[in-house]
């Protein structure tokens, strides 16, 4: 009686701590990437899903026959967000080069700062390594500088570097 106690314990310690893995609801769906550091600090995509509208972290929208790339990314833990925009996208090396190119947030200030725009006088590229037509996805690098614009803002430069995507659209 004893072994069979010790034996039923044992079998309800193991099934009650151990958790099966929730399958992906979806294995053929291609999963978003994105990921880059600001001035340093890792920035990853987040949101938190509610039971009605879910949420998407980064959206990505492309154009095919106007060439235009509009990309997004926020993260409502931290309450950073990333923006990059450009038209005339082509495989290999794209230079940023107009204000709202790219763009960072940081709404977590109580300043009324915290909106960067590109900041023109650096190199800012956003590098396409593939853009897939059939399964509709891009995929590409990016490194570029922000400078806060706000009037009565002290002008702060951040450097976005090391940036990685590979989205649907």
């Amino acid at each position: 009686m004893k072994k069979l106690i010790i034996i039923s314990l044992t079998i309800i310690t193991t099934l009650s701590c151990c958790k099966e893995e929730d399958p992906d609801p979806c294995p053929t769906c291609p999963k978003t990437e994105f990921r880059c550091k600001i001035d340093g600090m890792d920035y990853v995509p987040y949101c938190e899903p509610d039971i009605i509208f879910g949420c998407t972290a980064t959206r990505a929208q492309y154009y095919s026959d106007t060439k235009v790339i509009n990309l997004s990314s926020g993260n409502t833990k931290t309450q950073w967000s990333i923006g990059i925009n450009h038209v005339g996208l082509k495989i290999g090396e794209n230079l940023l080069t107009f204000p709202n190119a790219g763009g960072v947030t940081n709404l977590g200030r109580s300043d009324n700062c915290g909106s960067y725009d590109l900041d023109t006088t650096k190199h800012n590229i956003l590098k396409i390594l593939d853009i897939d037509t059939v399964k509709s996805i891009i995929e590409g690098e990016f490194d570029f500088y922000v400078i806060e614009d706000s009037q009565g803002c002290n002008g702060e430069v951040l450097h976005v570097t090391d940036g990685y995507f590979k989205v649907s659209y």
